[in-house]
């Protein structure tokens, strides 16, 4: 018997002189309507088609989807049996995949045997990757950190990325992309992509099987995250200055975001705690005042910032020295009366001292 050709068989029972049923018998495959060698399928929304044998009669189908023309493990990705004779379509999802898919449909027949039909094969959308890190709506993000996503899948040979401080990616507001020099890589630095402090930004990928692809995944969904406010400057005193009052005033500017500031001195350069001067971690506001211990004494000053998910790091510090010590008057003594002219006038000695200067007024 040939396929594709309908045969009846009789038999004869000579029992009480009748003739059996006529039995329909299979005689060919099942053949395959779509997708037929095609592109870009969507491999979440996938609908298989065929049309039926030409004759038999069929008790049920089956459907394979393989990375491979073998349909063996384990390249089969999808293997359905026990399908309703009823229908010649099947909906589903499969695995993303960035190659050729090979599919096939088996045809059960009501004597037993089952019929596979010639295999057919189409090309999916390439899956863009998994956006990872920083989690979205992230708020503290370093800009020396990591944007990080999935790992390529089989067949995917780039991944693009675009960062943008416009939630519609407007290509104005494109801080950073990689159009061009694609990579498959799946972390990236944001010192890379020359993020600033305290800013916002938006972030999406999308990925290629090569240079042109025509099935290109498209831009993956977006994700947003916020930069760290910069570390504070410290303004007052200026680095290196010298004759700074022992009462000194420190002046930094404002961090946006900042809850409280936090400002150390010491009278070293190396921040350790035997020479640590002074400390306040409950400074509310730009500016603070602090009563040195020594005069004529060099000192390192440094500030950062307390925001709600953390602390910036330090500022850079800033040297400076504290005048000598001022002399106090002795004689005559504060509000003496009937002074005579020729007084002597005395005051504690600093040392070392070159010269003195003398000032007297009748008015404060």
């Amino acid at each position: 018997m040939k396929n594709l050709k309908t045969y009846y068989l009789l038999v004869m029972v000579m029992l009480f002189g009748f003739f059996s049923q006529q039995v329909l018998l299979s005689t060919g495959p099942a053949t395959l309507v779509s997708p037929v060698s095609v592109d870009c399928v969507n491999p979440n929304s996938m609908t298989f088609t065929w049309s039926a044998p030409g004759s038999g009669t069929i008790v049920s189908y089956g459907i394979q989807v393989s990375t491979t023309s073998t349909f063996t493990a384990p390249w089969l990705v999808l293997d359905v049996a026990g399908l309703s004779p009823a229908s010649v379509t099947y909906s589903t999802t499969i695995p993303k995949y960035a190659g050729v898919y090979n599919w096939r449909i088996s045809s059960s027949f009501s004597d037993a045997s089952n019929i596979y039909s010639a295999g057919s094969t189409f090309t999916t959308i390439t899956p863009y990757p998994l956006l990872l890190l920083p989690l979205t709506g992230s708020s503290c993000v370093p800009v020396n950190g990591l944007v990080s996503w999935s790992p390529p899948l089989p067949g995917v040979s780039e991944n693009v990325i675009e960062i943008n401080t416009s939630s519609t990616f407007d290509p104005a507001g494109i801080v950073y992309t990689n159009i061009g020099t694609p990579t498959t890589s799946s972390t990236m630095s944001l010192i890379t992509a020359g993020v600033v402090n305290y800013t916002t930004y938006y972030w999406r990928m999308q990925s290629n099987r090569y240079v042109s692809d025509p099935c290109w995944s498209g831009w993956s969904n977006s994700n947003t995250f916020t930069t760290i406010p910069a570390n504070p400057v410290i303004t007052t005193p200026t680095n290196g200055s010298g004759c700074i009052s022992k009462n000194a005033l420190f002046r930094w500017n404002a961090v946006p975001a900042g809850l409280n500031y936090d400002l150390e001195i010491y009278n070293s350069p190396i921040f350790g705690p035997g020479n640590l001067v002074f400390s306040s971690t409950t400074i509310t506001s730009t500016s603070y005042t602090v009563l040195l211990p020594v005069s004529e004494q060099q000192y390192w000053a440094r500030v950062k910032t307390q925001y709600p998910c953390g602390y910036t790091d330090w500022s850079v510090s800033n040297s400076f020295t504290t005048q000598q010590p001022v002399p106090a008057p002795l004689l005559p003594p504060n509000g003496t009366n009937s002074v005579s002219f020729t007084t002597s006038l005395s005051w504690t000695p600093v040392i070392p001292v070159t010269s003195y200067r003398i000032q007297v007024a009748d008015n404060p």
